[in-house]
């Protein structure tokens, strides 16, 4: 038996599943929500016929203690996951501790003037802890409110528990093992490219325009 309220029947109610995150209270930017937005499309569009499930400002719970604090990434990349897509949208969270719901692949976040300090130098450690593959942070503001010189930063978390950062190519593009694809930071915005430079999606138009 659940020890846990149902969540509209479908599931466990977590505490922060009926109770705003301080992510929830953090207001976006234009610059940020044009960001996130055409992210999302883009994810979708790569992902298209694929088993994989992309979202947005949604809550990981790594354990099954129903008060724990999740992990709320702009976006969020599970790949091969056996949900169906009905079942997907009716999701409020990832719980862990349920059946068939894995880590993560990789996951996103798009900065905002009051998080960018975190995004730089504190997701890094705490997405290997939980040990999500990759991560990247984008600052899509002109100027960066951040203090690289760079808009896209990206971190790689191996087997044996080490982060690296990803070194970019001679472009300032950040390989994605997991997306096997060039992640770019361009005109505002990310920007995915196959192995031999090529735009992915295929598609052009789930980029919002």
């Amino acid at each position: 038996m659940c020890r846990f309220p149902l969540d509209e029947g479908l599931e466990p109610a977590y505490y922060f599943d009926r109770h705003p995150t301080r992510e929830d209270g953090m207001r976006r930017t234009p610059a940020q929500s044009e960001a996130v937005s055409k992210l999302i499309a883009a994810l979708y569009g790569i992902a298209e016929g694929r088993d994989w499930f992309v979202a947005a400002n949604f809550a990981t719970f790594r354990t099954s203690n129903p008060k724990e604090y999740p992990l709320v990434p702009d976006v969020t990349v599970f790949k091969s996951i056996s949900l169906q897509k009905l079942d997907q949208k009716n999701l409020r969270s990832w719980k862990m501790a349920l059946p068939n719901r894995p880590l993560p692949d990789i996951v996103f976040e798009v900065s905002h003037p009051r998080n960018s300090y975190t995004d730089l130098y504190e997701n890094p450690q705490v997405y290997r802890e939980a040990g999500i593959k990759e991560y990247f942070a984008f600052d899509p503001h002109r100027p960066l409110y951040w203090e690289r010189t760079e808009a896209l930063v990206g971190w790689r978390n191996s087997a044996g528990g080490q982060t690296e950062e990803i070194s970019p190519n001679a472009a300032g593009w950040l390989w994605s093992e997991k997306l096997a694809s060039w992640v770019a930071a361009e005109d505002g915005q990310l920007k995915f490219y196959d192995a031999e430079g090529k735009t992915r999606p295929i598609k052009a138009d789930w980029y919002l325009k």
